[in-house]
Protein backbone atom coordinates (compact mmCIF):
# COMPACT_ATOMS: atom_id res chain seq x y z
CA UNK A 1 0.00 0.00 0.00
CA UNK A 2 1.87 3.05 -1.29
CA UNK A 3 -0.18 6.38 0.64
CA UNK A 4 0.20 9.68 -1.37
CA UNK A 5 -2.34 12.96 -1.62
CA UNK A 6 -3.72 12.72 -4.93
CA UNK A 7 -6.72 15.75 -5.63
CA UNK A 8 -9.86 13.38 -5.71
CA UNK A 9 -13.05 14.83 -7.07
CA UNK A 10 -17.22 14.16 -6.46
CA UNK A 11 -19.87 16.09 -7.99
CA UNK A 12 -19.55 18.62 -5.77
CA UNK A 13 -16.37 18.77 -4.35
CA UNK A 14 -12.57 18.83 -4.88
CA UNK A 15 -10.63 16.87 -1.87
CA UNK A 16 -7.12 18.64 -2.19
CA UNK A 17 -4.24 19.04 -0.01
CA UNK A 18 -3.91 21.33 2.72
CA UNK A 19 -2.14 24.48 1.82
CA UNK A 20 -0.77 26.94 4.25
CA UNK A 21 -2.58 29.84 1.92
CA UNK A 22 -5.56 27.97 3.74
CA UNK A 23 -5.16 29.24 6.59
CA UNK A 24 -7.77 32.25 6.94
CA UNK A 25 -10.58 30.22 5.22
CA UNK A 26 -9.59 27.07 8.24
CA UNK A 27 -9.51 29.89 10.75
CA UNK A 28 -13.11 30.85 9.97
CA UNK A 29 -14.92 27.92 10.64
CA UNK A 30 -12.44 25.97 13.32
CA UNK A 31 -12.65 28.88 15.26
CA UNK A 32 -16.12 27.83 16.39
CA UNK A 33 -16.75 25.97 19.02
CA UNK A 34 -19.21 23.59 17.46
CA UNK A 35 -16.88 22.37 15.69
CA UNK A 36 -13.17 21.15 17.45
CA UNK A 37 -14.14 20.30 21.00
CA UNK A 38 -16.95 17.69 19.90
CA UNK A 39 -13.84 15.99 17.89
CA UNK A 40 -11.35 16.28 20.34
CA UNK A 41 -9.59 19.80 19.51
CA UNK A 42 -9.85 22.90 21.10
CA UNK A 43 -11.08 26.28 19.19
CA UNK A 44 -8.49 27.99 17.30
CA UNK A 45 -7.57 31.43 18.65
CA UNK A 46 -6.35 33.13 15.76
CA UNK A 47 -5.22 33.03 12.09
CA UNK A 48 -1.49 31.80 13.27
CA UNK A 49 -2.60 29.07 14.80
CA UNK A 50 -4.14 27.71 12.24
CA UNK A 51 -1.75 28.21 9.76
CA UNK A 52 0.40 26.34 12.82
CA UNK A 53 -1.73 23.39 12.39
CA UNK A 54 -1.98 23.10 8.99
CA UNK A 55 1.40 23.19 8.64
CA UNK A 56 2.29 20.13 11.50
CA UNK A 57 -0.63 18.24 11.04
CA UNK A 58 -2.77 18.82 7.98
CA UNK A 59 -0.32 18.97 5.62
CA UNK A 60 0.72 14.70 5.56
CA UNK A 61 -0.04 12.19 3.42
CA UNK A 62 -4.07 11.34 2.48
CA UNK A 63 -5.48 14.63 4.51
CA UNK A 64 -7.34 16.41 2.37
CA UNK A 65 -9.35 20.21 2.30
CA UNK A 66 -12.82 19.80 1.30
CA UNK A 67 -13.26 22.25 -1.21
CA UNK A 68 -16.86 22.50 -2.79
CA UNK A 69 -16.25 23.45 -6.46
CA UNK A 70 -18.90 25.86 -6.73
CA UNK A 71 -16.85 28.17 -3.91
CA UNK A 72 -13.12 26.98 -4.30
CA UNK A 73 -12.49 27.58 -0.91
CA UNK A 74 -11.82 24.78 1.82
CA UNK A 75 -14.73 24.16 4.18
CA UNK A 76 -13.64 21.23 6.55
CA UNK A 77 -10.78 18.47 6.77
CA UNK A 78 -10.96 14.73 5.86
CA UNK A 79 -8.26 12.16 6.12
CA UNK A 80 -7.08 8.84 6.33
CA UNK A 81 -4.79 7.63 9.32
CA UNK A 82 -2.35 5.03 9.55
CA UNK A 83 -1.17 3.05 12.61
CA UNK A 84 -3.13 4.70 14.99
CA UNK A 85 -4.97 3.44 18.04
CA UNK A 86 -7.66 1.86 15.78
CA UNK A 87 -5.42 0.89 12.84
CA UNK A 88 -2.89 -1.40 13.82
CA UNK A 89 -2.42 -3.36 10.57
CA UNK A 90 -0.80 -1.95 6.98
CA UNK A 91 -3.99 -2.69 5.40
CA UNK A 92 -6.39 -0.26 8.18
CA UNK A 93 -6.60 3.20 8.12
CA UNK A 94 -9.08 5.25 10.39
CA UNK A 95 -11.49 7.53 8.66
CA UNK A 96 -10.93 11.12 10.58
CA UNK A 97 -13.32 14.07 9.63
CA UNK A 98 -14.54 17.86 10.23
CA UNK A 99 -16.79 20.24 8.76
CA UNK A 100 -17.29 24.03 9.17
CA UNK A 101 -20.83 24.51 10.90
CA UNK A 102 -22.60 26.58 7.28
CA UNK A 103 -22.04 23.52 5.47
CA UNK A 104 -23.80 21.17 7.76
CA UNK A 105 -27.07 19.38 6.78
CA UNK A 106 -25.88 19.36 3.26
CA UNK A 107 -24.88 16.17 2.55
CA UNK A 108 -21.53 17.35 1.83
CA UNK A 109 -19.24 14.87 4.68
CA UNK A 110 -21.08 11.87 2.86
CA UNK A 111 -20.28 12.85 0.03
CA UNK A 112 -16.53 13.61 0.96
CA UNK A 113 -16.48 10.47 2.91
CA UNK A 114 -17.93 8.51 0.04
CA UNK A 115 -14.91 9.12 -2.22
CA UNK A 116 -12.24 8.74 0.55
CA UNK A 117 -13.39 5.74 1.31
CA UNK A 118 -13.32 4.31 -2.55
CA UNK A 119 -9.74 5.87 -2.57
CA UNK A 120 -8.77 3.46 0.67
CA UNK A 121 -10.22 0.18 -0.60
CA UNK A 122 -9.76 0.45 -4.68
CA UNK A 123 -6.85 2.82 -4.85
CA UNK A 124 -4.68 2.30 -1.74
CA UNK A 125 -5.95 -1.79 -1.41
CA UNK A 126 -7.31 -1.46 2.20
CA UNK A 127 -9.14 -3.78 3.45
CA UNK A 128 -10.79 -1.92 6.75
CA UNK A 129 -11.63 1.18 7.87
CA UNK A 130 -12.61 2.12 11.39
CA UNK A 131 -13.93 4.99 12.49
CA UNK A 132 -14.91 6.87 15.98
CA UNK A 133 -16.59 9.18 17.52
CA UNK A 134 -16.97 10.78 21.21
CA UNK A 135 -20.10 10.34 22.94
CA UNK A 136 -22.58 12.88 22.18
CA UNK A 137 -21.43 13.87 18.77
CA UNK A 138 -24.93 12.78 17.34
CA UNK A 139 -23.80 14.18 13.58
CA UNK A 140 -20.91 12.18 13.46
CA UNK A 141 -22.20 9.03 14.33
CA UNK A 142 -25.13 9.44 12.13
CA UNK A 143 -22.43 10.27 9.32
CA UNK A 144 -20.81 7.06 10.07
CA UNK A 145 -24.29 4.96 10.32
CA UNK A 146 -24.98 6.59 6.51
CA UNK A 147 -21.89 4.98 4.90
CA UNK A 148 -22.48 1.55 6.26
CA UNK A 149 -19.92 1.52 9.24
CA UNK A 150 -20.87 -1.45 11.63
CA UNK A 151 -20.77 -0.93 15.70
CA UNK A 152 -18.38 -2.61 17.33
CA UNK A 153 -17.45 -1.66 21.05
CA UNK A 154 -17.42 1.48 23.29
CA UNK A 155 -14.50 2.69 25.58
CA UNK A 156 -15.19 4.34 28.97
CA UNK A 157 -12.43 7.21 29.95
CA UNK A 158 -11.06 7.25 27.03
CA UNK A 159 -8.01 10.15 26.64
CA UNK A 160 -8.52 13.04 24.64
CA UNK A 161 -4.83 14.95 25.06
CA UNK A 162 -5.49 17.53 23.44
CA UNK A 163 -8.50 18.69 25.77
CA UNK A 164 -7.11 17.38 28.59
CA UNK A 165 -9.52 15.27 29.48
CA UNK A 166 -11.62 11.68 29.44
CA UNK A 167 -14.53 10.58 27.74
CA UNK A 168 -16.78 7.87 26.36
CA UNK A 169 -16.01 7.09 22.87
CA UNK A 170 -17.70 4.52 20.20
CA UNK A 171 -16.07 2.43 17.56
CA UNK A 172 -17.33 1.60 14.44
CA UNK A 173 -15.96 -0.82 11.59
CA UNK A 174 -16.53 -1.04 7.96
CA UNK A 175 -14.92 -3.36 5.92
CA UNK A 176 -13.75 -3.67 2.03
CA UNK A 177 -16.01 -7.00 1.38
CA UNK A 178 -18.93 -4.85 3.19
CA UNK A 179 -18.19 -1.48 1.01
CA UNK A 180 -18.28 -3.93 -2.30
CA UNK A 181 -21.57 -5.32 -1.69
CA UNK A 182 -23.08 -1.71 -0.55
CA UNK A 183 -22.00 -0.86 -3.98
CA UNK A 184 -23.49 -3.60 -6.37
CA UNK A 185 -26.98 -3.45 -3.90
CA UNK A 186 -27.02 0.58 -4.63
CA UNK A 187 -26.73 0.98 -1.15
CA UNK A 188 -24.44 4.07 -1.29
CA UNK A 189 -26.02 5.76 -4.05
CA UNK A 190 -26.18 9.60 -3.90
CA UNK A 191 -29.23 9.80 -5.87
CA UNK A 192 -31.47 7.64 -4.23
CA UNK A 193 -35.31 8.03 -5.24
CA UNK A 194 -37.32 10.61 -3.74
CA UNK A 195 -40.62 10.70 -2.01
CA UNK A 196 -42.46 13.07 -0.64
CA UNK A 197 -43.94 13.32 2.71
CA UNK A 198 -45.93 16.19 4.69
CA UNK A 199 -43.15 18.01 7.52
CA UNK A 200 -43.70 17.35 11.29
CA UNK A 201 -42.00 19.00 14.36
CA UNK A 202 -39.47 16.78 14.11
CA UNK A 203 -38.51 17.74 10.75
CA UNK A 204 -38.08 21.39 11.69
CA UNK A 205 -34.56 21.58 12.02
CA UNK A 206 -33.36 19.65 9.09
CA UNK A 207 -35.73 22.16 7.38
CA UNK A 208 -34.51 25.54 8.89
CA UNK A 209 -30.88 23.93 7.81
CA UNK A 210 -31.94 23.76 3.97
CA UNK A 211 -33.34 26.60 3.95
CA UNK A 212 -30.17 28.45 5.29
CA UNK A 213 -28.43 26.71 2.75
CA UNK A 214 -30.87 28.20 -0.13
CA UNK A 215 -30.47 31.59 1.02
CA UNK A 216 -27.15 31.63 0.84
CA UNK A 217 -26.59 29.83 -2.49
CA UNK A 218 -29.07 32.67 -3.89
CA UNK A 219 -26.84 35.71 -1.97
CA UNK A 220 -23.96 33.89 -3.83
CA UNK A 221 -25.51 33.69 -7.26
CA UNK A 222 -26.81 36.92 -7.89
CA UNK A 223 -30.11 36.86 -6.02
CA UNK A 224 -29.68 38.48 -2.35
CA UNK A 225 -32.98 40.28 -1.83
CA UNK A 226 -35.67 37.60 -2.81
CA UNK A 227 -35.27 35.87 0.57
CA UNK A 228 -31.77 37.41 2.17
CA UNK A 229 -30.96 35.78 5.59
CA UNK A 230 -34.15 35.71 7.32
CA UNK A 231 -37.02 34.33 4.98
CA UNK A 232 -38.32 31.94 5.40
CA UNK A 233 -38.75 32.76 9.45
CA UNK A 234 -38.97 29.64 11.69
CA UNK A 235 -42.44 31.08 12.95
CA UNK A 236 -43.56 31.06 9.33
CA UNK A 237 -42.40 27.54 9.08
CA UNK A 238 -44.44 25.93 12.33
CA UNK A 239 -47.17 27.52 11.11
CA UNK A 240 -46.49 25.80 7.67
CA UNK A 241 -46.01 22.58 9.52
CA UNK A 242 -49.23 23.19 11.83
CA UNK A 243 -51.89 24.03 8.94
CA UNK A 244 -50.01 20.38 6.84
CA UNK A 245 -48.94 22.66 3.88
CA UNK A 246 -45.00 21.86 4.46
CA UNK A 247 -44.19 18.98 2.43
CA UNK A 248 -40.61 17.63 2.83
CA UNK A 249 -38.92 15.98 -0.14
CA UNK A 250 -37.09 12.31 1.07
CA UNK A 251 -34.43 10.29 -0.22
CA UNK A 252 -33.60 6.75 1.32
CA UNK A 253 -32.20 7.79 4.85
CA UNK A 254 -32.93 11.92 5.03
CA UNK A 255 -34.52 15.02 3.85
CA UNK A 256 -33.49 16.98 0.66
CA UNK A 257 -36.12 19.24 0.02
CA UNK A 258 -38.81 21.32 1.34
CA UNK A 259 -41.48 23.32 -0.49
CA UNK A 260 -45.19 24.77 0.78
CA UNK A 261 -48.33 23.79 -1.20
CA UNK A 262 -51.51 25.56 -0.84
CA UNK A 263 -54.68 24.41 -2.23
CA UNK A 264 -57.29 27.23 -3.59
CA UNK A 265 -56.74 30.62 -4.89
CA UNK A 266 -53.41 32.55 -4.25
CA UNK A 267 -54.81 36.21 -2.77
CA UNK A 268 -51.84 37.89 -4.78
CA UNK A 269 -52.49 35.79 -8.08
CA UNK A 270 -55.82 37.96 -8.79
CA UNK A 271 -53.97 40.87 -10.79
CA UNK A 272 -51.48 39.75 -13.25
CA UNK A 273 -49.63 42.38 -15.49
CA UNK A 274 -47.97 41.61 -18.92
CA UNK A 275 -49.79 38.52 -19.38
CA UNK A 276 -52.85 36.16 -18.24
CA UNK A 277 -53.03 32.97 -17.19
CA UNK A 278 -53.37 30.32 -18.70
CA UNK A 279 -57.23 29.20 -17.86
CA UNK A 280 -59.46 30.31 -14.49
CA UNK A 281 -59.47 26.82 -13.27
CA UNK A 282 -58.84 25.75 -9.54
CA UNK A 283 -55.16 25.51 -9.42
CA UNK A 284 -52.60 24.63 -6.54
CA UNK A 285 -49.56 26.87 -5.95
CA UNK A 286 -46.36 25.67 -4.97
CA UNK A 287 -44.51 28.10 -2.74
CA UNK A 288 -40.76 28.47 -0.78
CA UNK A 289 -39.01 25.19 -2.44
CA UNK A 290 -35.79 24.86 -1.59
CA UNK A 291 -32.76 21.61 -1.61
CA UNK A 292 -30.04 21.34 -0.49
CA UNK A 293 -27.85 21.18 -2.88
CA UNK A 294 -27.37 17.29 -2.49
CA UNK A 295 -29.16 15.57 -5.26
CA UNK A 296 -31.45 16.90 -8.60
CA UNK A 297 -34.74 16.17 -9.66
CA UNK A 298 -36.35 17.80 -6.15
CA UNK A 299 -39.11 20.35 -8.62
CA UNK A 300 -40.44 17.28 -10.44
CA UNK A 301 -40.52 15.88 -7.51
CA UNK A 302 -43.33 18.57 -6.07
CA UNK A 303 -44.82 18.58 -9.46
CA UNK A 304 -45.15 14.74 -9.59
CA UNK A 305 -46.65 15.18 -6.07
CA UNK A 306 -49.18 18.13 -7.26
CA UNK A 307 -50.64 15.78 -9.96
CA UNK A 308 -52.09 13.84 -7.69
CA UNK A 309 -54.26 16.98 -6.11
CA UNK A 310 -54.76 18.96 -9.16
CA UNK A 311 -53.64 19.32 -12.69
CA UNK A 312 -53.31 22.90 -12.98
CA UNK A 313 -50.37 24.13 -10.81
CA UNK A 314 -48.93 27.93 -10.36
CA UNK A 315 -45.75 29.35 -9.20
CA UNK A 316 -43.69 32.34 -9.30
CA UNK A 317 -39.63 33.42 -8.61
CA UNK A 318 -38.00 36.43 -8.53
CA UNK A 319 -36.40 37.91 -11.20
CA UNK A 320 -33.21 37.42 -10.08
CA UNK A 321 -33.33 33.56 -9.12
CA UNK A 322 -31.90 32.79 -12.80
CA UNK A 323 -31.85 29.25 -11.38
CA UNK A 324 -35.22 28.44 -10.48
CA UNK A 325 -36.51 30.48 -13.89
CA UNK A 326 -34.64 27.43 -15.59
CA UNK A 327 -35.92 24.77 -13.31
CA UNK A 328 -39.52 26.19 -13.64
CA UNK A 329 -39.31 26.56 -17.66
CA UNK A 330 -37.39 22.90 -17.76
CA UNK A 331 -40.69 21.19 -15.92
CA UNK A 332 -42.88 22.29 -17.91
CA UNK A 333 -44.18 25.39 -16.86
CA UNK A 334 -45.47 28.37 -18.97
CA UNK A 335 -44.18 32.34 -18.00
CA UNK A 336 -47.78 34.15 -17.93
CA UNK A 337 -46.48 37.62 -16.77
CA UNK A 338 -45.63 39.52 -13.85
CA UNK A 339 -47.34 39.33 -10.08
CA UNK A 340 -46.85 41.30 -7.01
CA UNK A 341 -46.46 39.82 -3.84
CA UNK A 342 -47.30 40.90 -0.40
CA UNK A 343 -44.60 43.56 0.31
CA UNK A 344 -45.38 44.68 -3.24
CA UNK A 345 -42.07 43.45 -5.24
CA UNK A 346 -42.79 41.58 -8.24
CA UNK A 347 -42.18 38.04 -9.31
CA UNK A 348 -42.11 36.08 -12.49
CA UNK A 349 -45.23 33.96 -12.62
CA UNK A 350 -45.85 30.78 -14.38
CA UNK A 351 -48.40 27.57 -14.93
CA UNK A 352 -48.40 24.20 -15.82
CA UNK A 353 -51.51 22.41 -17.16
CA UNK A 354 -51.14 18.82 -16.58
CA UNK A 355 -54.11 15.99 -18.29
Amino acid sequence: MESQNLILTTERLILRPWMESDAEECFRYAKDPRVGPVAGWPVHTDVDHTRQVIRNILMVPETYAIVPKETGLPVGSISLHFHSDLATADDEAELGYWLGVPCWGRGIMPEAARELIRHAFEDLKLTRLWCGYYDGNVRSRRVQEKLGFRYQWTTENVPVPQMGETRRGHVNLLTREEWMAMQSSGKNDVHPPLSVRKACEADFERIMAIYRYAQEYMIRNGNPTQWGHFYPTGDLIREDIQLGRCLVICGKTEIHGVFALFEGAEPTYEYIEDGHWLNDEPYVTIHRIAGDGQVHGLLKCAVDYCRGLSGNIRIDTHADNKTMQHLIEQNGFIRCGIIYVEDGSPRFAYQRIMS
